[in-house]
Order: structure tokens, then C-alpha cells, then sequence
């Protein structure tokens, strides 16, 4: 399908029987002169005959592929937790928190970051309510525990 949505043409163009045996013996044509030849050998490896010189994972092949073709991500510097302070909240915060935070920690680009920094403050607000509405329930008389009970389970 790569060979395809590069060229805009599948690779054999035979039928029936020949199509047949050109996928199982004939090699791979190569993509042509706008391409860099290193596509070639890519292309040529993920469409190998035999499964043990395939790519094994897709993300093997995208790896090459991107190197290939120049389309590396930049690595740019965002935001780090202190060391000390992420592995506090990893280990000891509530659940939620901690899951927020790292998925906050493996942001690879600054838009993964800023939605991971929302959802962060997100899970963080609604903790503090937690909280708040947990501390006025030991407060108040028992009425207004059922119903402040019922809102929040409704």
C-alpha cells in the first residue's frame, strides 16, 4: 500500500496468474528518480517475500520511513517536573492526579503538553471540590449530607 500512495500506481500491474507470481518472486520495481534510493531499499523491506525480512512492527517501518524522508520530530525543550517532586506525586498522589501527571511527563510536543497541562488542571479542580464537598459533609447535620449525597451520585 506504501508503494502504492507514493507512486499512485501498485507495484505489478499483471493479472490473474502472473500478478500471482510477481508478488511471490519478482522484486520489488523501484519508486523512481524523485525518490531518494534509500526509499527503495524501505519499500523493499517492508514488501519482502519472506515474513522474517519484513519490518516486525509498524513502527519499525514508520521509524525508517520518517529518517528517510526527513520528517524526524523536532526535539524541543519543554517544561520538566523537578525529579523529586514528579516521583513524589507518581508514587504517592491519588490515582487520578497521578495518572495526569504522567501522561503530563511523556508529552513529546508542545500541543500533547499544553492538552496534558489542561487535563491536569482539570483532574486537579475537581479533586479541590472533592475535597471542599467531602469537608462541608462532616460539617453540616445529617439533611443536608443526604442531599449534598444524592446531587453528587445524580
Amino acid at each position: 500500500m506504501s508503494y502504492e500512495i507514493l507512486i499512485g500506481e501498485v507495484p505489478f500491474r499483471d493479472s490473474g496468474y502472473a500478478l500471482m507470481y510477481a508478488h511471490l518472486a519478482k522484486p520489488v520495481p523501484p519508486l523512481g528518480k524523485g525518490f531518494a534510493p534509500v526509499l527503495d531499499s524501505i519499500i523493499a523491506k517492508a514488501m519482502a517475500k519472506k515474513q522474517e525480512d519484513r519490518y516486525q512492527t509498524a513502527l519499525e517501518f514508520a521509524k525508517d520511513f520518517r529518517e528517510a524522508t526527513g520528517f524526524t520530530e523536532q526535539q524541543i525543550n519543554l517544561p520538566q517536573l523537578d525529579d523529586l517532586l514528579k516521583e513524589n506525586l507518581l508514587t504517592n498522589a491519588p490515582k487520578p492526579i497521578a495518572d495526569t501527571i504522567a501522561s503530563l511527563v511523556i508529552a513529546r510536543n508542545a500541543y500533547q503538553f499544553r492538552d496534558r497541562v489542561l487535563l491536569t488542571f482539570r483532574v486537579l479542580v475537581r479533586y479541590v471540590g472533592m475535597l471542599t464537598l467531602a469537608s462541608y459533609l462532616r460539617s453540616t447535620n445529617q439533611q443536608n449530607n443526604e442531599l449534598i449525597t444524592k446531587t453528587i451520585t445524580n
